[in-house]
Formats: C-alpha cells, structure tokens, sequence
C-alpha cells in the first residue's frame, strides 16, 4: 500500500510539474508575438497599401495569429483603422516620396472604398504622388483608383464595369 501511494504522488507531482512548464511556455509564446517591431523607413521609400483581401474595420488584436496551429498559416490582414492610420502616417513623412495602390483582388464594400480613397486624398495635398496598379479593375477599385496620378492594368487585365443598381426586395 505504502508502494501505491509513493507511486500516486510522484504522479500527481509530475503532472503538476509538467503543467507548470507548459504555462511557461506558453506566456513565454504570448509575451513575444505581442511584441512590436519598430520600422526604420528609409530615404525615398514608397507605401505599397496591398488590397487584396476583405478589409475588416478593426485589425484583429490576435497574439496568437502568427503561430500558425497545425501548419494553417494565415495571412496577417490590416482592419481599415490601420490602413487610414498609415496613410496619413505617410502623408507626414519625409521618407516616404508616394504611395503604391496594388490592388489586384480589391474585396470591399462601397463604404470602405470611399473611407480610403478620401484618406489618399488628403494624401495627395502633401504633394506626393499615387501610382495604381491592378490586373482586374472592378468597378469600386476603379473608383479608388481614380485618386492616383497614373493607373496601370495589367496588358492582359480586364476592367468590370456593370453600373450601379438597385432591386425591390420580395
């Protein structure tokens, strides 16, 4: 009896012991991914604001977004506060001589667009340039292309143009 109980406490102890180390772990995880980088932008750069994903209004605040769990890796997305914040970051610094709009696959509202495309041009009143490329324009990504100094499609691109509408519902 006296073997079981030994055995049953070096047990309990070894799980509480291993459970420790794995919260360690884990806050030790944590506590790096939600570290900031601080970026040094050098001299004559360009802003390349990549729109080719749905735009969220909020950019998640995830730590854990950038583990990865199980090999499903997912793309970091910028929310549209993050997007209007950093052109108007960019709209003050020296560094930064344009904006590069690369929107190729453009997935957002009518609202959104319109919420970026005011912010380039408040940009556009600091005197730097906006050049757009995109491989299909839509129509919503036409529309915010149109604030930049030069549109460039893609030789084989195309450009989606349907119009506005509206429908009863039934």
């Amino acid at each position: 009896m006296k073997q079981f109980f030994k055995f049953v406490l070096a047990t309990i102890l070894g799980i509480i012991f291993t459970l420790f180390v794995l919260l360690l772990i884990v806050v030790g995880i944590i506590a790096s991914a939600g570290s900031e980088k601080s970026v040094e932008v050098e001299s004559n750069s360009v802003l390349r604001v990549a729109i080719h994903y749905p735009i969220a209004e909020r950019t998640p605040n995830n730590p854990l977004a950038n583990l990865g769990f199980l090999g499903l890796n997912t793309e970091k997305v910028l929310g549209l506060n993050d997007i209007l914040a950093n052109i108007k970051k960019a709209k003050t610094d020296d560094n930064i001589k344009g904006i590069f709009l690369d929107q190729s696959n453009m997935l957002s509202g009518q609202a959104t667009t319109e919420e970026i495309r005011n912010a380039l041009i408040d940009f556009k009143k600091s005197g730097k340039f906006i050049i757009s490329y995109s491989e299909v324009y839509s129509q919503s990504a036409y529309y915010l292309a149109s604030v930049a100094d030069k549109v460039y499609l893609n030789p084989k691109g195309m450009l989606e143009f349907a119009g506005f509408s509206s429908q009863i519902t039934f």
